[in-house]
């Protein structure tokens, strides 16, 4: 291959893998929304403000055991939401091997 072609195919595989980046953040944002909003805001602080347990605490004003009591069961809705809203071939793509 010459190097036009591969800067070509390189090019468009960035596009494609950043629009799959925003479709994948699109479809999360929709299933967080359908959440409860004390789920949906315990999982936003740990996952994307990357907030440690103690750091949520001191926030929620919860017990170490009720927040990660809440945290479990936050992930399980949401498991349960992506699965009700997400086409089974997507999961199978991107899910757990």
């Amino acid at each position: 291959m010459n190097e036009i072609t591969y800067n070509q195919i390189k090019s468009v595989d960035n596009i494609l893998q950043g629009i799959e980046r925003k479709e994948r953040a699109k479809v999360m944002n929709d299933c967080l929304l359908k959440m409860p909003e004390e789920e949906r805001s315990i999982l936003w602080m740990f996952y994307f403000d990357e907030l440690s347990l103690k750091e949520i605490i001191e926030v929620t004003n919860l017990s170490e055991a009720n927040l990660k009591v809440k945290l479990y069961r936050a992930r399980k809705r949401l498991l349960a939401i992506v699965e009700e809203n997400v086409e089974p071939e997507l999961i199978n793509h991107y899910g757990r091997k």
